[in-house]
């Protein structure tokens, strides 16, 4: 099966409200406060111009700054963190969503895992993967969906530009 999705567009429907989601050979994980005590950046203004590098890129913030890229909503057995960085976005997944932000760390959108892959019909998605491949300035993400079923799939997907904002080009084997 193939598909595309608008990541912008998927970001502005309702998610409604998150499943539980248990793999059939492992039990549910206990849910654990999260700590608040760091706050995310605040995105920087748009009327500003952005600072650039020599490469045309945003610097990254220096090591001592810190944010969050996003919290475990204790909606999937195991949060399976993965993240990326591009030239101007940082992308990041958990089994429960993903999320994209600027450099700065300021959220641009968050969607469900499940709502990602669903324009292919597939839900129960686990262990997502992406990595940004500079040399030709796309994303690619891989997951899978029903594990240890006979209806089980690899998910695979390419963003069509260097901004995951956009459309994906998704596909489930």
């Amino acid at each position: 099966a193939s598909a595309m999705v608008n990541f912008s567009e998927l970001a502005l429907q309702p998610q409604g409200r998150p499943v539980r989601k248990t793999r059939p050979d492992r039990p549910l994980a206990r849910t654990r406060t999260e700590s608040t005590s760091a706050a995310p950046v605040a995105a920087s203004s748009s009327e500003a111009e952005p600072l650039l590098t020599a490469a045309g890129t945003q610097p990254s913030p220096a090591p001592s700054a810190s944010f969050v890229a996003l919290l475990d909503n204790a909606t999937a057995f195991n949060p399976d963190t993965q993240g990326a960085v591009g030239t101007n976005h940082l992308v990041v997944m958990l089994s429960s969503q993903m999320r994209i932000q600027n450099r700065s760390g300021g959220a641009i959108s968050t969607v469900s895992l499940d709502a990602f892959w669903g324009t292919l019909g597939r839900s129960n998605v686990f262990d997502p993967r992406i990595i940004y491949d500079s040399a030709r300035h796309r994303w690619l993400t891989a997951a899978i969906n029903n594990p240890g079923t006979s209806n089980a799939h690899l998910l695979f997907g390419v963003s069509q530009s260097a901004d995951p904002t956009g459309s994906w080009y998704l596909h489930a084997i």
